[in-house]
């Protein structure tokens, strides 16, 4: 609205920002969703886990999803940030409850692998490949190209805890 119909005109950053909020909520969602797809119906929380856990280290798509969550929620102040802290928040202290997340604490050095992987991977990748065409080329690109193949190394040995160097790197 203008000035002259008596209402102060809408402040665009309050759309972007609300806009932004839902996108958060979405991307959030179809994270969860991803790495609970493939539970079996009849599962243990034991077996739920475990196949959450294997998702998130075996599944491009969702190690991907994951990965952007994170970063919102390590640098960000939106929804992710804050609906985690609300939940936090929640848990009542005389439950003597104590929840730990699936998700693998990542270190800003597995995070910057991640980010360049997917740069990498990206920029040599077609656009309109299938999910599953695209998960076959980046195979076949980690396997072809060294540098690709020594990043996704590295970054494995990092998500899995073995983050020493290979033989062949260590120094004598």
């Amino acid at each position: 609205m203008t000035a002259e119909s008596g209402r102060e005109p809408e402040d665009p950053l309050k759309g972007i920002s609300e806009d932004f909020q839902d996108y958060e909520r979405d991307l959030l969602g179809e994270a969860i969703a991803r790495i609970q797809r493939d539970i079996p119906a009849k599962a243990t929380v034991g077996e739920a886990v475990e196949e959450m856990r294997r998702a998130m280290c075996e599944e491009d798509d969702a190690a991907e999803l994951l990965f952007r969550v994170a970063i919102l929620q390590n640098h960000g102040g939106g929804y992710i940030r804050s609906h985690l802290e609300e939940l936090a928040d929640r848990q009542a202290p005389d439950l003597h409850v104590k929840y730990t997340s699936a998700i693998p604490p990542m270190s800003e050095e597995a995070l910057d692998l991640m980010m360049r992987l997917g740069e990498e991977i990206d920029k040599r990748l077609p656009s309109g490949l299938s999910e599953a065409e695209r998960e076959a080329r980046v195979v076949e690109l980690l396997s072809e190209d060294e540098e690709l193949g020594e990043l996704a190394s590295r970054l494995d040995r990092l998500m899995t805890g073995d983050d020493t160097l290979p033989p062949h790197e260590q120094s004598d």
